[in-house]
């Protein structure tokens, strides 16, 4: 069982729901977290933004591996 299913909270300050994901510390662009080590923890709304502050880096990432 991770920190996520033990009932870590969402790393974004201001923030206390509880976290759903958890990303690399590096990819957490554009989220206002607080310093916490190597993994962010992001409950399901800042996964969501997340995700939409995101989608053009990772598609551009995906097709570097279908070459």
């Amino acid at each position: 069982m991770g920190k996520v299913g033990k009932g870590k909270l969402c790393d974004v300050k201001g923030c206390g729901r509880p976290a759903v994901r958890s990303i690399s510390g590096e990819k957490a662009r554009g989220l206002d977290v607080a310093p916490s080590g190597r993994r962010v923890y992001l409950c399901e709304e800042h996964h969501k933004l997340w995700k939409k502050l995101t989608k053009r880096d990772r598609e551009l990432d995906r097709l570097r591996f279908l070459r």
